[in-house]
Protein backbone atom coordinates (compact mmCIF):
# COMPACT_ATOMS: atom_id res chain seq x y z
CA UNK A 1 0.00 0.00 0.00
CA UNK A 2 1.69 3.11 -1.21
CA UNK A 3 1.41 6.37 1.45
CA UNK A 4 -1.00 7.87 -0.37
CA UNK A 5 -3.22 4.91 0.08
CA UNK A 6 -1.95 4.18 3.83
CA UNK A 7 -3.13 8.39 4.35
CA UNK A 8 -6.83 8.03 2.82
CA UNK A 9 -7.23 4.61 4.50
CA UNK A 10 -6.50 6.19 7.67
CA UNK A 11 -3.55 4.17 8.49
CA UNK A 12 -1.63 6.80 9.18
CA UNK A 13 -2.64 9.95 11.95
CA UNK A 14 -3.01 13.66 9.56
CA UNK A 15 -1.93 17.05 11.70
CA UNK A 16 -4.51 19.53 11.21
CA UNK A 17 -3.73 22.17 8.29
CA UNK A 18 -2.90 25.66 10.05
CA UNK A 19 -2.41 24.55 13.57
CA UNK A 20 -0.06 27.03 15.38
CA UNK A 21 0.37 24.57 18.53
CA UNK A 22 3.17 22.21 19.42
CA UNK A 23 6.38 21.32 17.02
CA UNK A 24 6.80 20.23 13.25
CA UNK A 25 8.96 17.60 14.94
CA UNK A 26 8.45 14.81 17.49
CA UNK A 27 10.71 15.40 19.96
CA UNK A 28 10.43 11.72 21.62
CA UNK A 29 11.54 10.62 18.01
CA UNK A 30 14.65 12.85 17.97
CA UNK A 31 15.53 12.88 21.07
CA UNK A 32 15.97 8.92 20.84
CA UNK A 33 17.32 9.28 17.66
CA UNK A 34 19.99 11.62 19.37
CA UNK A 35 20.80 9.44 21.69
CA UNK A 36 22.79 7.19 18.98
CA UNK A 37 25.67 9.46 17.93
CA UNK A 38 29.46 9.48 20.15
CA UNK A 39 29.41 12.41 22.43
CA UNK A 40 32.23 13.14 23.88
CA UNK A 41 34.52 16.01 25.79
CA UNK A 42 38.20 16.40 23.99
CA UNK A 43 39.52 17.64 27.28
CA UNK A 44 39.01 14.41 29.19
CA UNK A 45 41.29 11.47 28.37
CA UNK A 46 39.03 8.77 29.75
CA UNK A 47 36.34 9.96 27.18
CA UNK A 48 38.68 10.10 24.11
CA UNK A 49 40.86 6.69 24.62
CA UNK A 50 39.35 3.46 23.75
CA UNK A 51 40.49 -0.19 22.91
CA UNK A 52 37.22 -1.99 21.35
CA UNK A 53 37.97 -4.11 18.50
CA UNK A 54 35.90 -3.67 15.87
CA UNK A 55 34.34 -6.66 13.69
CA UNK A 56 36.45 -5.48 10.67
CA UNK A 57 39.52 -5.85 12.84
CA UNK A 58 39.17 -9.24 14.69
CA UNK A 59 39.80 -11.70 12.10
CA UNK A 60 42.89 -10.25 10.62
CA UNK A 61 43.82 -9.33 14.65
CA UNK A 62 43.36 -12.75 15.80
CA UNK A 63 45.00 -14.19 12.09
CA UNK A 64 48.55 -11.91 12.72
CA UNK A 65 48.46 -12.84 16.60
CA UNK A 66 48.29 -16.75 15.75
CA UNK A 67 50.71 -16.36 12.68
CA UNK A 68 53.17 -14.85 15.05
CA UNK A 69 52.66 -17.29 17.50
CA UNK A 70 53.39 -19.74 15.71
CA UNK A 71 56.41 -18.80 13.71
CA UNK A 72 58.16 -17.80 17.17
CA UNK A 73 57.24 -21.91 18.50
CA UNK A 74 58.40 -23.05 14.70
CA UNK A 75 61.99 -20.57 15.21
CA UNK A 76 62.22 -22.09 18.68
CA UNK A 77 61.91 -25.97 17.86
CA UNK A 78 63.55 -25.71 14.50
CA UNK A 79 67.05 -23.87 15.07
CA UNK A 80 66.76 -24.05 10.83
CA UNK A 81 64.07 -21.56 10.73
CA UNK A 82 65.59 -18.83 13.34
CA UNK A 83 67.65 -17.49 10.29
CA UNK A 84 64.29 -17.22 8.55
CA UNK A 85 62.80 -15.53 11.43
CA UNK A 86 65.84 -12.91 12.02
CA UNK A 87 65.82 -10.37 8.45
CA UNK A 88 66.37 -7.35 9.05
CA UNK A 89 64.37 -4.69 9.12
CA UNK A 90 66.13 -2.06 6.48
CA UNK A 91 63.93 -3.23 3.72
CA UNK A 92 60.17 -3.72 5.88
CA UNK A 93 61.05 0.05 7.61
CA UNK A 94 61.52 1.33 3.46
CA UNK A 95 58.10 0.00 2.74
CA UNK A 96 56.59 0.95 6.15
CA UNK A 97 57.09 4.58 5.07
CA UNK A 98 55.69 4.00 1.84
CA UNK A 99 52.24 2.88 3.90
CA UNK A 100 52.13 5.29 6.12
CA UNK A 101 52.36 7.84 3.44
CA UNK A 102 49.18 6.12 2.07
CA UNK A 103 47.41 5.65 4.80
CA UNK A 104 47.59 9.24 5.90
CA UNK A 105 46.17 10.19 1.96
CA UNK A 106 43.31 7.48 2.93
CA UNK A 107 42.48 9.20 6.22
CA UNK A 108 42.48 12.68 4.76
CA UNK A 109 40.70 11.85 1.81
CA UNK A 110 37.66 10.09 4.04
CA UNK A 111 37.98 12.97 6.06
CA UNK A 112 37.40 15.26 3.42
CA UNK A 113 34.57 13.72 2.41
CA UNK A 114 33.06 13.80 6.24
CA UNK A 115 33.96 17.59 6.35
CA UNK A 116 32.52 18.31 2.80
CA UNK A 117 29.39 16.90 4.10
CA UNK A 118 29.48 18.81 7.09
CA UNK A 119 29.89 21.96 5.36
CA UNK A 120 26.51 21.10 3.14
CA UNK A 121 24.37 20.55 6.03
CA UNK A 122 25.57 24.16 7.21
CA UNK A 123 24.52 25.87 4.44
CA UNK A 124 20.94 24.19 4.60
CA UNK A 125 20.98 25.78 7.70
CA UNK A 126 22.24 29.34 6.62
CA UNK A 127 19.84 29.58 4.01
CA UNK A 128 17.07 28.83 5.38
CA UNK A 129 17.82 30.91 8.31
CA UNK A 130 18.23 33.64 6.62
CA UNK A 131 14.83 33.13 4.32
CA UNK A 132 12.89 32.50 7.66
CA UNK A 133 14.11 35.63 8.94
CA UNK A 134 13.65 37.56 5.94
CA UNK A 135 10.58 36.38 4.40
CA UNK A 136 7.78 38.07 6.61
CA UNK A 137 8.43 41.32 4.91
CA UNK A 138 7.68 40.09 1.98
CA UNK A 139 4.69 37.69 2.18
CA UNK A 140 1.02 38.49 2.41
CA UNK A 141 -0.13 36.99 5.37
CA UNK A 142 0.89 34.62 8.56
CA UNK A 143 -0.58 31.72 6.67
CA UNK A 144 1.33 31.58 3.61
CA UNK A 145 4.46 32.40 5.79
CA UNK A 146 3.51 29.51 8.16
CA UNK A 147 3.31 26.88 4.74
CA UNK A 148 6.69 28.52 3.63
CA UNK A 149 8.29 27.69 7.05
CA UNK A 150 6.30 23.97 7.13
CA UNK A 151 8.30 23.38 3.93
CA UNK A 152 11.18 23.64 4.56
CA UNK A 153 11.42 22.10 7.60
CA UNK A 154 9.97 19.10 5.82
CA UNK A 155 12.69 19.95 3.33
CA UNK A 156 15.07 19.26 6.26
CA UNK A 157 13.27 16.28 7.25
CA UNK A 158 13.22 14.53 3.54
CA UNK A 159 16.83 15.42 2.75
CA UNK A 160 17.80 13.74 5.93
CA UNK A 161 15.94 10.51 4.59
CA UNK A 162 16.97 10.60 1.41
CA UNK A 163 20.76 10.73 2.23
CA UNK A 164 20.01 7.56 4.68
CA UNK A 165 19.07 5.50 1.49
CA UNK A 166 15.64 6.58 0.66
CA UNK A 167 14.19 5.61 3.89
CA UNK A 168 10.59 6.81 4.12
CA UNK A 169 9.59 9.39 6.96
CA UNK A 170 7.47 7.64 9.43
CA UNK A 171 4.59 9.04 10.87
CA UNK A 172 6.00 9.08 14.64
CA UNK A 173 8.75 11.79 13.26
CA UNK A 174 6.65 14.43 12.47
CA UNK A 175 4.67 16.86 15.23
CA UNK A 176 1.28 18.74 14.94
CA UNK A 177 2.60 21.39 13.18
CA UNK A 178 4.07 19.72 10.38
CA UNK A 179 1.09 17.36 8.38
CA UNK A 180 2.07 14.68 7.18
CA UNK A 181 0.15 15.16 4.29
CA UNK A 182 2.46 17.30 3.16
CA UNK A 183 4.92 14.71 3.92
CA UNK A 184 2.83 12.08 1.70
CA UNK A 185 3.10 14.46 -1.18
CA UNK A 186 6.73 15.18 -1.40
CA UNK A 187 7.77 11.42 -0.53
CA UNK A 188 5.58 9.96 -3.79
CA UNK A 189 8.36 11.89 -5.99
CA UNK A 190 11.70 10.44 -6.96
CA UNK A 191 13.60 13.18 -5.19
CA UNK A 192 11.37 14.49 -2.30
CA UNK A 193 13.74 17.38 -0.89
CA UNK A 194 13.66 18.79 -4.48
CA UNK A 195 9.70 18.35 -4.79
CA UNK A 196 9.44 20.32 -1.33
CA UNK A 197 11.46 22.88 -3.05
CA UNK A 198 9.11 22.63 -6.34
CA UNK A 199 6.76 23.92 -3.46
CA UNK A 200 8.58 26.44 -1.79
CA UNK A 201 9.22 28.13 -5.49
CA UNK A 202 5.10 28.11 -5.47
CA UNK A 203 4.49 29.48 -1.77
CA UNK A 204 7.05 32.32 -2.54
CA UNK A 205 5.21 33.05 -5.86
CA UNK A 206 1.93 33.11 -4.67
CA UNK A 207 2.57 34.59 -1.66
CA UNK A 208 4.61 37.62 -2.49
CA UNK A 209 3.16 40.91 -1.45
CA UNK A 210 1.73 42.99 -4.83
CA UNK A 211 -1.04 44.66 -3.83
CA UNK A 212 0.87 48.27 -3.67
CA UNK A 213 3.21 49.47 -6.52
CA UNK A 214 6.24 50.11 -3.87
CA UNK A 215 5.23 46.43 -2.68
CA UNK A 216 5.33 45.11 -6.55
CA UNK A 217 9.16 46.95 -7.45
CA UNK A 218 10.35 45.20 -4.65
CA UNK A 219 8.46 41.49 -5.30
CA UNK A 220 10.32 41.02 -8.09
CA UNK A 221 13.97 41.74 -6.69
CA UNK A 222 12.84 39.65 -3.59
CA UNK A 223 11.26 36.74 -5.89
CA UNK A 224 15.13 36.83 -7.25
CA UNK A 225 16.73 36.57 -3.84
CA UNK A 226 15.00 34.04 -2.62
CA UNK A 227 15.22 31.76 -5.79
CA UNK A 228 18.68 32.04 -5.54
CA UNK A 229 18.20 31.04 -1.91
CA UNK A 230 15.73 27.97 -3.62
CA UNK A 231 18.82 27.19 -6.10
CA UNK A 232 21.41 27.10 -3.33
CA UNK A 233 19.53 24.18 -1.89
CA UNK A 234 18.45 22.29 -4.57
CA UNK A 235 22.88 22.30 -5.68
CA UNK A 236 23.17 21.03 -1.98
CA UNK A 237 20.79 18.17 -2.23
CA UNK A 238 22.94 16.80 -5.52
CA UNK A 239 26.28 17.69 -3.94
CA UNK A 240 24.86 15.43 -0.46
CA UNK A 241 23.75 12.95 -3.19
CA UNK A 242 27.56 13.18 -4.70
CA UNK A 243 29.26 12.38 -1.38
CA UNK A 244 26.74 9.42 -0.68
CA UNK A 245 27.20 7.76 -3.89
CA UNK A 246 30.90 8.03 -4.64
CA UNK A 247 32.88 5.58 -2.39
CA UNK A 248 36.48 5.33 -2.60
CA UNK A 249 37.66 4.12 -5.76
CA UNK A 250 37.35 -0.05 -5.15
CA UNK A 251 40.76 -0.21 -6.76
CA UNK A 252 42.45 2.32 -4.45
CA UNK A 253 40.89 0.31 -1.21
CA UNK A 254 42.05 -2.77 -2.42
CA UNK A 255 45.76 -1.94 -3.34
CA UNK A 256 46.16 -0.24 0.39
CA UNK A 257 44.42 -3.39 2.28
CA UNK A 258 46.51 -5.48 0.40
CA UNK A 259 49.54 -3.42 1.37
CA UNK A 260 48.95 -3.15 4.80
CA UNK A 261 48.02 -6.85 4.98
CA UNK A 262 51.21 -7.43 3.25
CA UNK A 263 53.45 -5.26 5.64
CA UNK A 264 51.71 -6.92 8.90
CA UNK A 265 52.22 -10.34 7.90
CA UNK A 266 55.89 -9.82 6.85
CA UNK A 267 56.78 -8.11 9.70
CA UNK A 268 56.88 -10.75 11.95
CA UNK A 269 60.24 -12.15 9.99
CA UNK A 270 61.95 -8.98 11.26
CA UNK A 271 60.66 -9.84 15.34
CA UNK A 272 60.64 -13.06 16.36
CA UNK A 273 64.39 -13.47 15.90
CA UNK A 274 65.11 -10.67 18.15
CA UNK A 275 62.72 -10.67 20.92
CA UNK A 276 61.36 -14.08 20.92
CA UNK A 277 57.62 -14.58 22.06
CA UNK A 278 57.74 -10.70 22.97
CA UNK A 279 56.95 -10.34 19.03
CA UNK A 280 53.11 -11.43 19.88
CA UNK A 281 51.97 -8.79 22.32
CA UNK A 282 54.17 -6.31 19.93
CA UNK A 283 52.24 -7.68 16.76
CA UNK A 284 48.59 -7.57 18.17
CA UNK A 285 49.63 -3.77 19.12
CA UNK A 286 50.77 -2.76 15.94
CA UNK A 287 48.29 -4.28 13.98
CA UNK A 288 45.18 -2.77 15.98
CA UNK A 289 47.01 0.85 15.50
CA UNK A 290 47.61 0.12 12.16
CA UNK A 291 43.75 -1.40 11.64
CA UNK A 292 41.74 0.82 13.38
CA UNK A 293 43.24 3.90 11.36
CA UNK A 294 41.13 2.04 8.38
CA UNK A 295 38.71 1.11 10.42
CA UNK A 296 38.49 4.87 10.96
CA UNK A 297 38.70 5.98 7.46
CA UNK A 298 35.95 3.23 6.53
CA UNK A 299 33.39 4.76 9.48
CA UNK A 300 33.54 8.03 7.98
CA UNK A 301 33.82 8.21 4.63
CA UNK A 302 29.75 7.48 4.51
CA UNK A 303 28.92 10.28 7.09
CA UNK A 304 25.40 10.11 6.23
CA UNK A 305 24.89 6.96 8.19
CA UNK A 306 23.34 6.57 11.43
CA UNK A 307 26.05 5.16 13.24
CA UNK A 308 27.79 6.81 16.42
CA UNK A 309 30.45 8.86 14.57
CA UNK A 310 28.71 9.65 11.19
CA UNK A 311 26.78 13.22 10.83
CA UNK A 312 23.80 13.64 13.56
CA UNK A 313 21.69 14.71 11.06
CA UNK A 314 18.39 14.79 13.71
CA UNK A 315 20.46 17.44 15.71
CA UNK A 316 20.87 19.73 12.46
CA UNK A 317 17.20 19.10 11.69
CA UNK A 318 16.28 20.20 15.24
CA UNK A 319 18.13 23.00 14.36
CA UNK A 320 16.68 24.25 11.75
CA UNK A 321 13.04 23.53 13.31
CA UNK A 322 14.10 25.65 16.65
CA UNK A 323 15.07 29.14 14.58
CA UNK A 324 12.20 28.68 12.39
CA UNK A 325 9.31 28.02 15.38
CA UNK A 326 11.77 31.24 17.07
CA UNK A 327 10.79 33.50 13.64
CA UNK A 328 7.66 32.32 13.49
CA UNK A 329 6.20 33.33 17.10
CA UNK A 330 7.98 36.14 16.88
CA UNK A 331 6.70 37.58 12.77
CA UNK A 332 5.14 40.67 12.43
CA UNK A 333 2.02 39.03 11.79
CA UNK A 334 1.29 37.57 15.38
CA UNK A 335 2.96 41.13 16.77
Amino acid sequence: MSLSESLLAGQVPIAVEGSIQGRFLSPAYYDEKKAGFRKYDPSLWRDTLSLRMSPFMTVPCLALVIFTFALTVVSKLIPAAMAVCSLGPQVHTVLGGALAFIMVFRTNTAYSRWWEARLLWGTVDNTIRSVVARAPAMLKNEAIYQQLITEFVAYAVLLKNLLRGGQRTPPEEVGAMLPYATIVKFSEAVNPPLAAIQALSLTVRNGMKTEMPADAIVANATFLQLSTALDSLASTVGACERVRNTPTPFGYVVALRGFLLLWLFTMPFTLVGAYGFAAVPAMALVSFLFLNLETMAMQIEQPFGDGADDLPLEEYVLGIEQVCLDFFKRSPFRA
